[in-house]
């Protein structure tokens, strides 16, 4: 059961060196080191989240009459809006690929279109609306 754990420690610090390296100089002003930073990000805590919903299944198990969904207000709603990492992370690859195929389908116009405050604000977007999607499951 405690592999489940290792690998997620493994993948955090892999994901906390990838950011050290993604902070340089040349990917920091980059729009591809934008998205692929608030990628590593979303994934970490995704990670950390899967960890503590993994912990209270196993609490739940061993203590079946204590649940702490409904002990504490705000891990049900923790639990509730755990699906906007997941799909946060996936539209980040979705902007990420765009950005991508901007670049190769209208490499001069580019530079102009693909900067990183446009990727940010569209980042910033789209975060909004998943977040906005996301919000009805807290009050479920």
């Amino acid at each position: 059961m405690y592999y489940k754990y290792i690998i997620a420690t493994f993948g955090a610090i892999g994901n906390t060196l990838s950011f050290v390296v993604l902070q340089k100089k040349t990917f920091r002003q980059s729009s591809v080191g934008f998205v692929l930073s608030t990628l590593l990000v979303l994934d970490t805590l995704m990670l950390a989240l899967w960890c503590a919903y993994n912990g209270m299944r196993f609490e739940r198990y061993h203590y079946p009459g204590e649940n702490i969904q409904y002990k504490s207000d705000f891990m049900c709603k923790l639990q509730s809006m755990s699906t906007f990492l997941p799909l946060m992370s996936a539209w980040s690859l979705v902007l990420l690929t765009a950005e991508r195929l901007a670049v190769v389908f209208y490499p001069m116009k580019s530079r102009e279109i693909c900067t990183r405050r446009n990727v940010s604000f569209a980042w910033l977007a789209i975060a909004l609306v998943v977040f906005f999607l996301c919000l009805p499951n807290v009050w479920v």
